[in-house]
Formats: C-alpha cells, structure tokens, sequence
C-alpha cells in the first residue's frame, strides 16, 4: 500500500482530462471526466515471454475479446476476467484498486488450459468471452460467473458451469446447482441486493440464479441477446435494452414480464448493444455509457439526458460489458476500456445535484487527448478478435503453479505478490452475512466526502 504522502503527491502534480488537478475519484467536479495516469492494466500483465503458449490473438483481448468486469464492493476494486477461443487463452484475474489507484494481477494463469471444455485440468475455470455474464455478490463476497464462450481452436458458447471465486482463498467453485439454465453467447448478469439473487438472462431466457439455495429458476423465455443490463432496487426494476428496446421487468414477482418503456431523448443510445449501465443513488438514476456522451435516464419521467463531456475515453470495443460501474463511496463511475488506456472516472452529481445543462460541452483535452502525467507515485457475430500483444513489464512474484483440488474447489495463484502472502489481497474482514452492504444503496446511505476522501487517499 503505498503511503499517503506518496498519494497527496501523486495528486498534487497529476493532470486529468476534463478536471481541474488535485482532485481525487471523490472530489471531482461534477459533470466531468478524470484520467488516472499510469494505470495501464499492461503493466502488471502476466509474464508475456514465461507465458508465450497462451498468448492467442494477443493480451488486450482480455477486453476487446467481450470481456466484462464487476465492483467487488467489499475491497473497492474493478475486477477484470475474460480472454477465450482463440483471442487469449490466460485464466488469471485482474483487480484496479480504487483506494491505491493500481491495478494488481491476483494469480497467474494456468498454464494445461482445456480446449473447448470445462473446468481446466487443475480445476480452475477456464478462459472464455465473459460478456456480461459475471456478477459480484455482495452479502456472501464471492465472484459469480456462468456462461461464456470457453478457449477453444473450433468452438462457440455454451459453457455449462456455475463458476464463484473466493477472493480470500484464491479458489474457484463449481457450485453444481441445482435447476437449469441456458447458456448461450452475448449474456448478461446483475446482482439483486435486496433478495440476493443473480439475474441472468441471454438468448434463451431470463433466470433467477440464488446464491443461498444454489439453484436456478427460469423467469421467462424471452430472448435477450447481448442487452445493457441494470437493477433499480429501489424499485425493484430490472431494466434490460439495446437493439432499441428497453424492457423493464417487476423483480418483486417470480415471473416478471417484460414491461416496454418508450423512453425520449437516447435513441441512438438504446440501438446499441452491452451498453454499460449503473443505478447512481446519489441522483436516483440510471446512468448509461457506451462512448462518447454519457446517457443519464429518469426513471419515472422515462427520458434520457445526454451529457456530452470531454474527456471521455475511447471505446475501441464498442460494447462495455459491464466494465462500467457505479463506485460507492467516491460517488463516481469507473470505466475500463483498454489494457493500454489509463482507467477513468465520471462525476455526474455532487451530493445528487447535477449542474443545469444537457449536451453539455465544457473545454479542455478530447477523447484520445494525451493528458497523462509520470509522478513518483504513479510509476510502474462471435468470432475471434484481434489485437496485436507487445512484451511489457510483468507484475512481481513467481510464476504460480497450477491449483490444488479438492471435491470441486481449486486453489490457484501460489503466490503472485512475492511478499508471502499468497495473492497480495487485503483482509476482507471476515466472512459474516454481507447483505446489509447492498441494502446500503436502496436506503441512499453516503459517507461524508472528508471520510470519504480519506478512504481514497488510502491508509498509513
């Protein structure tokens, strides 16, 4: 963890596009973009030279491939997990942490990797597209995926297995549930605070995943292909668009039927698809970005605002995938688009006031604008994509051999930190019932911004 004096000068001298210097996540403006500088997600990439068997299309397919991301809530971090068919064949998983402003790699990747199948030979999940298709679920502290297109020479999805990881351990989970469900390509996934359970949907229906029972339960049969996914839990409104539909389906009822809203003012924003989606309670909104202008949509009025900030990072893969997120605590949204672009972050509210203004234009650097600074405290249609893999610099530690399995839990990352301690993750702080911190965003509980600009600067 680095020291708060390093971080308070980190900041002192950074610059970020759209924002005025000296801000951190937590003390942005609102209505604008931060580029952290030298948060490369290349920068701690698994060992390309150690690793070259697994390298496929290249490493930025881990995004580009329909990669997706989540919060963990509970360390503050941007998760990061993807790769599968031919665009990279690593398994190993990447963290951003939002307290230290750094990305960290939280094992390394199995090397004996499966081909077109499930799980790999030490037990460990295999690489695959994760779409949306993954989901942190906060009251038990585990890492939810299911479904995907899986590595493979000459395969498409289907991937069967209900996957968790366990952060602390560093283990992957069969969870061998019980129920049904389909898993073809271009899911989605969110996580429920209120009742626990994943909702799940894709081509061949919406389904209810509970974590607590370990089953599935089919909700209805709707075709939902590669929709921007969100829950209102507020509401208790699960909202799913794209392809110029926004389907909004009552969670409170155990078979929700697609209500259709006819929303105003976002219509080139709903006819894309995978757009990234988060419920800000700050403002009671849901906010929506896929590139360029950031969509804000008033659920109850059911129309869009654009906001059209610069500063907004470019989105080479046009679909987000989850890996746009609401951060609790900094009151800002995450973006991560690129393993060789700097992680950003959006301000649209101070204390859920938004400044008067749609289309808003603002001054400063643009998209693709270099507005990166080196500080001492900052060095450091499925078919397969493609995008070239530079050697880099690899995160410390070890190369990690493979897992140890017991029934359907595989152990993996032997040490990744080089300091001992297994992953180089902190203390989650135990594993008591977690539910209450998602229960914290229905009620709209906040910290005070001193607490919270504290958290962020990190600890001593």
């Amino acid at each position: 963890m680095r020291s708060i004096a390093a971080i308070l000068a980190f900041f002192s001298t950074a610059t970020f596009g759209g924002s005025v210097a000296g801000k951190t996540p937590a003390e942005m403006e609102p209505l604008s973009w931060m580029a952290v500088p030298n948060t490369k997600m290349r920068a701690v990439q698994a060992d390309p030279e150690m690793y070259a068997d697994l390298q496929g299309n290249g490493f930025p397919n881990i995004i580009f491939a329909w990669g997706g991301g989540v919060l963990d809530t509970q360390r503050l971090r941007m998760v990061i997990w993807g790769g599968g068919h031919n665009d990279y064949y690593g398994n190993e998983m990447y963290a951003f942490d939002i307290e230290a402003l750094q990305w960290e790699r939280l094992y390394e990747p199995t090397v004996d990797w499966n081909n077109c199948g499930d799980p790999n030979a030490d037990g460990t999940a295999n690489a695959r597209h994760t779409y949306s298709g993954m989901e942190y679920i906060t009251h038990a502290d585990r890492f939810f995926v299911s479904g995907g297109a899986l590595n493979c020479t000459s395969g498409s999805c289907g991937a069967q297995i209900t996957w968790e990881f366990d952060f602390d351990t560093v283990s992957w989970t069969d969870r061998q549930p019980s129920g049904e469900h389909t898993t073809q390509c271009e899911n989605s996934a969110a996580y429920d605070p209120v009742s626990g359970n994943v909702y799940f949907g894709d081509p061949g229906g919406l389904y209810s995943y509970s974590y607590d029972d370990n089953a599935w339960t089919r909700v209805n049969s709707d075709y939902l292909y590669a929709r921007g996914v969100v829950i209102d839990p507020t509401r208790r409104i699960l909202l799913m668009m794209g392809e110029g539909e926004v389907a909004a389906y009552d969670i409170s009822q155990p078979n929700a039927e697609a209500q259709q809203w006819n929303t105003s003012g976002g219509d080139d924003f709903i006819a894309g698809t995978a757009q990234g989606l988060a419920y800000d309670p700050q403002t009671d909104k849901v906010v929506g970005w896929a590139g360029g202008a950031v969509y804000v949509l008033d659920l109850d009025t059911h129309e869009w605002t654009p906001y059209d900030v610069p500063g907004a990072p470019q989105v080479v893969e046009p679909r987000v995938w989850g890996r746009w997120r609401y951060v609790p605590g900094v009151n800002a949204f995450i973006a991560v688009t690129d393993v060789d672009d700097d992680v950003h972050f959006f301000k649209l509210s101070e204390g859920g006031m938004i400044p008067e203004g749609g289309d808003s234009s603002g001054s400063g650097p643009g998209p693709g604008d270099d507005t990166s600074v080196t500080t001492a405290a900052s060095q450091g249609s499925d078919g397969d994509a493609s995008a070239s893999a530079s050697a880099s610099a690899s995160a410390s530690g070890g190369p990690g051999s493979g897992a140890a399995t017991g029934e359907s839990t595989a152990v993996v990352g032997e040490d990744v930190s080089g300091d001992g301690s297994g992953c180089g993750c902190r203390s989650s702080g135990g594993t008591q019932d977690r539910r209450w911190l998602g229960l914290l965003v229905v009620v709209g509980l906040r910290r005070r911004r001193t607490r919270t600009a504290a958290r962020v600067l990190g600890r001593a």
